[in-house]
């Protein structure tokens, strides 16, 4: 967390304390049973960047504190759906979680009609993990000089912009008609 004194130790600490809680339920029998075999965190990005170098550091800290092994699974693709709807369908018993991101739980349900899985049916979300800005650029022609503007504009153009993302290979018309 940038700007902050809260150190590595303690951030690692406290994010695996809000994941043993949320999936113990706080009562002490589920604690002292949990976890009993390796847990599956997925990525899903690729290997090597920015979310996968974060997603290790949490499952290495999860590692330890918690005594067992956190193995991290990367599966990319299809703007992070492939590996966010393997989460959803797993089974709920808090040994698969899912790194996600805000194109994931936010992004991909607004802008895509044929998504698999719905954030808050789907998931539980117990821990920030860390924070970064959504901005959003277009080039200087174009008539909007705020976000309510551009969506005026976008609508008005009826299907005829595109539009393309970070961590994503799609480009699609605006609006959505993915």
């Amino acid at each position: 967390m940038q700007g902050s004194n809260f150190g590595r130790r303690a951030w690692l600490a406290t994010a695996t304390a809000a994941v043993v809680c949320a999936l113990a339920g706080g009562t002490a029998p589920a604690l002292a049973a949990y976890p009993d075999h390796p847990i599956k965190l997925v990525v899903p990005y690729t290997p090597g960047g920015s979310t996968d170098q974060f997603g290790r550091a949490i499952a290495d800290g999860m590692s330890r504190q918690l005594g067992q092994t956190v193995v991290v699974e990367n599966r990319p693709g299809a703007a992070t759906m492939i590996g966010t709807n393997s989460v959803a369908r797993a089974p709920a018993d808090g040994y698969t979680m899912v790194l996600a991101t805000n194109g994931s739980m936010v992004l991909n349900p607004l802008l895509y009609k044929k998504i698999t899985y719905d954030p808050p049916r789907d998931f539980k979300i117990f821990s920030i993990g860390t924070e970064a800005p959504l901005v959003v650029v277009t080039n200087s022609q174009v008539p909007a000089s705020n976000i309510r503007d551009f969506a005026s504009y976008a609508k008005a153009a009826g299907g005829k912009l595109n539009y393309r993302r970070w961590g994503s290979a799609m480009r699609c018309s605006l609006p959505p008609r993915c």
